[in-house]
């Protein structure tokens, strides 16, 4: 019994983790385009094609805010068949949050 739990904690670890790092990566996106949005509101000078990087960027988070984020859980056929270990892959859509950080595409108001 001490050996499960030892594996259920372990996982229950692993998995706060991966929510946490998820969670912090998306309060930093929208941190960057908070501080770009107040900028720009201060200076009183943005263009048409600001506006627009600016909702396609809040439309990419929708997704990531609405859906059910993917975790595949694997199950180690390598250990012992009473206790096999558990392990979790984050699955993630990684290209959305990269594609928010995308340099192909600058305002006048990006992070300093």
């Amino acid at each position: 019994i001490r050996k499960i739990q030892e594996v259920a904690n372990d996982t229950r670890q692993k998995l706060s983790i991966i929510v946490r790092d998820r969670t912090e990566n998306i309060k930093d996106k929208v941190a960057q385009i908070t501080a770009q949005l107040k900028r720009a509101r201060q200076d009183g000078e943005f263009f048409e094609n600001d506006l627009k990087e600016w909702s396609d960027k809040l439309k990419k988070f929708q997704p990531l805010l609405t859906k059910q984020q993917k975790i595949k859980v694997n199950v180690d056929k390598n250990s012992i068949p009473f206790i096999s270990k558990i392990s979790l892959h984050d699955l993630s859509n990684d290209s959305i949050l990269q594609s928010l950080t995308d340099p192909s595409y600058e305002t006048n108001y990006d992070d300093d």
